[in-house]
């Protein structure tokens, strides 16, 4: 007889674990979890520019350049009028694309074999990258302040090339932030003569687009020489792409249209190939009033489009706000997300063997539905080929989920289809009903096959949050006696009729009944330090006496209740005092000090004797001995402050805690830190904590800050003239030669 403690479960709740299946049309949502990729909100507006608009980029504040058709760089931002234009000449007239990163800008001349990074700011060249025998093709930003460049490079041996034989093939090269190439590999020669690049962050790809603009070609830059192939005209029939970009959220943005000669038309799609939206002139008057795309650049929120009577400044994901009095209309592309599981296994022994239930956590908000398939299999030799399939990096995800459904036959498959229920009628005007948290069980008992794929397919708005698979088939079938539970009386395993009409009724009561289950299973992470919240927190942290005080933010107090057992065992001694700190402060740099362990007395050297090491105690006589009399005093008899007039003052110690922190940490623990160290010292110690001050961002990540100079004299130029600030920059650092410091030195 078979329990619940047989009972195993396949969980889908992490990115790491979503990523061992296949995703095609789908993306990280917010609080976690699988979203529909599909429903982009797309709305434009419009700005002119003489001479037409080519090469934009988009930098990490939102700002948008282009160059203008007279050759000039144009800067604006979205929510401003008038673009602030400059004359420029040279690579930056003339590059093809423009990559902002980092407060750098890379460029680089159609054809030539030199890449130019300028600053960002000043326009000023900082680094050439020449490599010799290349021809550049396109770059594009790796997020970290490189590139990823495409060339056209010479062949080794070009006399032993046949007639009709190009003598050149693809290559890509990195450049990292500091202008190194650091990795060069040559591409499969189909990419050869291919119009350009863009890098898909979210999916560690590169996707380029062939000479023709007819297919897209997504790139491992671990195995550059396979690709996984997209014609463009299986996603819109005649669809002829002229030039290429991506966003921040790994999808790739195509500007081309039906025809060769037409660039009207905005594509977005995934990492996995699958079409997220299709944006026309029909679509928006924006790209209407543009004309044809000429290029196109993508971050966050925003896509600027350069087109020939202008550029267009696309906000996606939400209406932006719209100068015109007409406001552009909103577009939407509802395509579908599949999820589909890896190749799941149950086991068969001598009394348990199947499936019991898929369980689903989900945000189904109105007019959104979702689709759970199950496949199944016990043919080892079929399990294999689907293994393959689904292992095979050379086709793109949305090819091998179709490749894969139309390898099993109807018996195999069984399809479940849920609803949410359409509230729209009863939400007041101009709002929408907010979703819902739905827990969905699919049942699969009755399914004797060792190998099993589950997958889920969300249309709308749906949200999928979390996927569990239960194994094997235990369930309150097991305390039925042998004739409801379909088991023949001479053998303890499942007969053919086990999934009747009983069956199914006992399947609704357990998925009726799993919400317990959870609660009951939900109990020990309520107390757990990294789950637990902040209610729970509290009162554990109480209930076992740990140092505590309600003001500390949620991370300081996971991090307390993670080291409580330590803490609670190293109460009174200096390694605790550490340890406390290390929770409180995990970037801050501590020091303590018994004083009456640590310090030695202050004395006088002489000759041959050594005088004291600072720091040092500096003793003196009790109070009494400044009292020759009973009403004579002398003025002074000790060198040390005031003492402590209590009785016990001479048997208390002093510890001293010096701690240098950022003024935000200083701001948020100060109050509270004293209080906090008295709980973790010893009875009748005293404590003094001595703050020292840094800069907030010195030690942040990526900062360029070696040093924040914050004293008045530091900042004090002459008798009228103060610096705000005196900031060391490590980001920009020159050496200052005999001369002076040269053209482009940086005062911060």
């Amino acid at each position: 007889m078979s329990s619940l403690d047989d009972l195993r479960q396949y969980r889908f709740a992490t990115a790491a674990q979503w990523g061992s299946g296949l995703s095609s049309g789908l993306g990280a949502g917010r609080a976690g979890g699988l979203v529909a990729d599909g429903r982009s909100v797309l709305s434009g507006r419009f700005i002119a520019q003489a001479g037409g608009a080519a090469t934009p980029a988009l930098d990490g504040t939102g700002a948008g350049i282009w160059r203008t058709g007279d050759g000039r760089l144009a800067s604006m931002r979205p929510d401003e009028a008038l673009p602030c234009v400059i004359a420029v000449d040279g690579v930056l007239a003339a590059s093809p694309r423009l990559v902002i990163g980092r407060g750098a800008m890379w460029a680089f001349m159609p054809g030539a074999s030199e890449l130019v990074r300028f600053d960002a700011a000043s326009l000023i060249e900082e680094v050439t990258i020449a490599v010799p025998g290349i021809a550049i093709v396109d770059v594009a930003g790796d997020g970290r302040g490189g590139v990823w460049v495409l060339v056209d490079e010479k062949r080794a041996d070009t006399a032993q090339t046949t007639a009709g034989t190009p003598d050149t093939g693809p290559a890509l090269m990195h450049a990292d932030a500091r202008g190194r190439i650091v990795r060069r590999a040559s591409l499969a020669a189909t990419l050869t003569h291919a119009r350009g690049m863009a890098w898909l962050a979210a999916a560690q790809r590169i996707v380029i687009l062939t000479g023709d603009g007819g297919t897209l070609a997504y790139v491992d830059p671990r195995a550059p020489q396979s690709c996984a192939l997209l014609p463009l005209a299986s996603v819109v029939a005649g669809f002829v792409a002229t030039t290429i970009g991506s966003d921040r959220h790994g999808r790739a943005l195509i500007a081309g249209g039906v025809g060769t000669n037409s660039a009207d038309t905005l594509l977005i799609v995934d990492a996995s190939g699958a079409l997220l939206a299709s944006v026309g002139p029909d679509d928006l008057s924006a790209l209407a009033n543009a004309g044809p795309m000429t290029g196109l650049a993508a971050s966050d929120d925003s896509v600027l489009i350069a087109a020939r009577r202008g550029v267009v400044w696309l906000n996606v994901g939400a209406a932006a706000a719209q100068r015109s009095p007409v406001s552009a209309p909103v577009v939407e592309a509802g395509a579908a997300g599949v999820f589909l599981t890896p190749t799941l296994f149950s086991p068969v022994t001598a009394t348990l063997r199947g499936w019991l239930r898929a369980e689903l956590e989900m945000d189904l908000p109105p007019g959104a539905s979702a689709t759970v398939t199950r496949f199944c299999t016990d043919d080892p030799a079929l399990r294999d080929a689907l293994d393959t399939l689904l292992r095979d990096q050379s086709q793109l995800s949305q090819v091998r989920i179709a490749r894969f459904q139309a390898r099993f036959a109807a018996g195999a498959i069984r399809a479940f289809r849920f609803d949410a229920p359409d509230s729209g009628a009863n939400a007041a005007p101009g709002t929408a009903a907010p979703a819902t948290r739905s827990s969905l069980a699919v049942p699969l008992f009755g399914v004797p096959d060792r190998w099993l794929w589950v997958c889920v397919e969300l249309h709308g708005a749906a949200a999928l949050h979390a996927l569990r698979v239960l194994y094997p088939e235990v369930s309150l079938m097991e305390q039925l006696p042998a004739i409801y539970r379909g088991r023949r009386l001479d053998q303890d395993v499942p007969a053919a009729n086990a999934a009747g009409l009983f069956r199914s009724l006992v399947g609704v009561l357990e998925a009726m009944t799993q919400e317990f289950d959870r609660t009951i299973a939900r109990s020990g992470a309520r107390v757990a330090p990294l789950s637990a919240d902040i209610d729970w927190l509290d009162f554990v942290a109480r209930w076992i006496d740990l140092p505590w005080s309600d003001a500390l933010s949620i991370e300081t107090k996971r991090a307390l209740l993670s080291q409580a057992g330590a803490l609670l065992t190293q109460r009174g001694t200096r390694a605790g005092l550490v340890l406390l700190f290390r929770c409180l402060l995990p970037h801050a740099r501590v020091t303590i000090v018994d004083v009456e362990i640590d310090l030695g007395f202050a004395r006088l050297g002489g000759v041959g004797r050594p005088g004291a090491v600072l720091p040092a105690l500096l003793t003196g006589l009790p109070p009494e001995a400044s009292m020759p009399g009973r009403h004579a005093r002398l003025g002074n008899a000790r060198l040390c402050r005031q003492p402590d007039t209590t009785g016990t003052a001479r048997f208390r110690g002093w510890i001293r805690i010096g701690i240098t922190a950022s003024a935000s940490d200083r701001a948020a623990l100060e109050p509270l830190a004293t209080a906090l160290a008295n709980a973790m010292t010893p009875a009748g110690m005293r404590v003094r904590i001595v703050w020292r001050t840094v800069a907030d961002d010195a030690h942040a990540p990526g900062s360029n800050v070696l040093l924040r100079l914050d004293d008045e004299s530091a900042r004090r130029l002459a008798r009228d003239a103060w610096l705000g600030l005196t900031i060391l920059d490590a980001g920009h650092a020159v050496r200052l030669s005999e001369t002076g410091p040269d053209a482009g030195f940086r005062l911060d």
